[in-house]
């Protein structure tokens, strides 16, 4: 085999016309006789073009070096032809543009606590990276990791079903016994005055929808009770590491396979729900709910509503269903920790038959790890970042996100900057409005955000990922917001370089 390495511009003319010399300027070419005058710019694109060559050449073997790393078997190819003159304005571009990011994010770096890092990725190229792999309390970005996990284990279309199970089929309208209703985990299971608190559209699973169906299977007695069967899961309500303020606060309402209304009996009319009161029985409270509405239906139901696990055989009366899809974009678009709590156990119950905390967390690294992802120094504790145990590093939330890509499912459930989710009021009549979808993470001492960023024009948009995490004893949250508000507009600036424009003779 050859020595020789032939690469695309390797055989650019370099003679017949003279080209600038390195003291040449703009203004010196303009000034120049009109022959030379006229060549200038084709020259220059000529010039630039096989430099270009070059650099996108060297790209995309690079490109080609670091997929056959990652085990994918997608050849990369080219949009733009590699001489195209389209190419020139990027090469040109970036050295400008990315010493321009480079600035403004030294600066946010200058601003934030010492115990900060922050990557920042282009299509895999890395354009800025400080501590990239320094563990840190990562606050709810964790949920970015349970979603992936949930996602890549169950599918994208797995499903969760809440049945109303019975021993023997309807007869006449008439259930004689009991009527079982069973949860499947299905988390985000509510009424719609529950839902209509938080003042933002979100997906739901309304239990009404239920008692229309077990109405719709022509049921007009139920000569038993009404029983609400957790078994799936276990009956630990909280992550026993937990600060008991986040208990006492309901950061997270009680853990259950069938619970409803994230486990609260009573709530407030507002969408915060610190005074709300959390069920002792969340089964017990899901039956007694689903009881009252069939009786206001209509269906006489002789006995009580009370927990308890369905006979091993029994006929099903109806069901309702809630998809993946629906679950992951209230998660993380309410950062919601029950919902966090609920994935990770049924990852247990899925990958290790046991749908507990401890099981579940367990399934999810080692998700991760079958992906290939970077675990290093890496801890993970629980599945909503509640727990201020979780380290986790710059480097991972980056390779996540980049694994998923900006048009996955995932990456639109992400909130919108100024629009919805945990950054409805973020970035608000910013340039960052709208461009960024990002997760947000938030603790005593730990602020975090990680997701993409929409940066350039319309006619040079890339999109970017980006991981920044800051912990720091007595944290100044408003001040750190800030940062963040900076880190958002240097990201959406992106690129900031010389155009073609500014090659062209004036």
């Amino acid at each position: 085999m050859s020595g020789r390495v032939d690469f695309p511009g390797a055989n650019c003319p370099s003679h017949h016309v003279p080209l600038p010399t390195a003291g040449t300027t703009a203004r010196d070419l303009v000034s120049s006789p009109p022959m030379l005058r006229r060549l200038t710019l084709p020259v220059v694109l000529m010039f630039t073009m096989c430099i270009a060559g070059f650099e996108a050449w060297h790209t995309e073997r690079s490109t080609v070096v670091a997929l056959a790393t990652a085990d994918t078997v997608a050849s990369p190819s080219a949009a733009t032809p590699l001489l195209s003159a389209r190419r020139a304005p990027v090469w040109l571009q970036r050295p400008r543009a990315d010493a321009a990011l480079v600035s403004a994010l030294d600066a946010v770096m200058a601003a934030s606590p010492p115990d900060t890092c922050l990557v920042v990725r282009d299509n895999g190229r890395v354009l800025y990276s400080r501590n990239a792999i320094l563990p840190l309390v990562p606050a709810s970005t964790v949920k970015l990791l349970t979603a992936f996990a949930a996602t890549e284990q169950l599918g994208r279309t797995a499903t969760f079903d809440t049945l109303a199970v019975a021993g023997a089929a309807p007869q006449a309208g008439v259930v004689a016994g009991n009527l079982w209703v069973v949860g499947g985990g299905d988390p985000i299971l509510s009424t719609k005055d529950y839902v209509d608190r938080f003042g933002q559209p979100q997906p739901f699973t309304n239990v009404a929808a239920l008692v229309d169906r077990i109405v719709a299977a022509g049921v007009t007695q139920v000569l038993g009770d009404i029983i609400g069967d957790e078994s799936r899961y276990d009956t630990r309500r909280y992550v026993s590491t937990w600060d008991p303020s986040f208990i006492a606060g309901n950061e997270s309402g009680p853990l259950s396979a069938l619970a409803m209304n994230d486990g609260f009996s009573v709530y407030p009319k507002s969408k915060f729900n610190s005074s709300a009161t959390p069920a002792t029985d969340p089964a017990q409270l899901a039956a007694s709910v689903i009881r009252d509405q069939l009786v206001g239906r209509g269906i006489r139901v002789t006995g009580a509503a009370r927990s308890g696990r369905a006979p091993a055989t029994t006929v099903e009366v109806a069901r309702v269903t809630a998809n993946l899809g629906d679950i992951v974009i209230e998660m993380l678009g309410q950062s919601d920790n029950f919902t966090a709590e609920s994935l990770t156990k049924e990852l247990g119950f899925k990958v290790g038959g046991e749908g507990s905390t401890a099981a579940g967390v367990a399934a999810t690294r080692d998700i991760l790890a079958k992906a290939g992802l970077p675990l290093d120094n890496v801890s993970i504790v629980d599945g909503s970042g509640l727990d201020r145990s979780n380290r986790l590093t710059c480097t991972l939330l980056a390779a996540v996100l980049e694994r998923l890509g900006a048009a996955s499912d995932i990456a639109k459930a992400l909130p919108v900057a100024g629009k919805s989710g945990t950054l409805a009021e973020r970035f608000v009549g910013s340039a960052a409005a709208g461009r960024i979808r990002a997760k947000t993470g938030s603790l005593r001492n730990s602020r975090a955000l990680a997701g993409f960023a929409d940066a350039g024009a319309a006619s040079d948009q890339r999109t970017l990922t980006f991981a920044y995490i800051a912990n720091q004893t007595n944290l100044n949250i408003d001040a750190n917001l800030k940062v963040q508000d900076q880190l958002g507009l240097g990201l959406v600036s992106y690129p900031q370089g010389t155009t073609l424009a500014q090659l062209a003779p004036q």
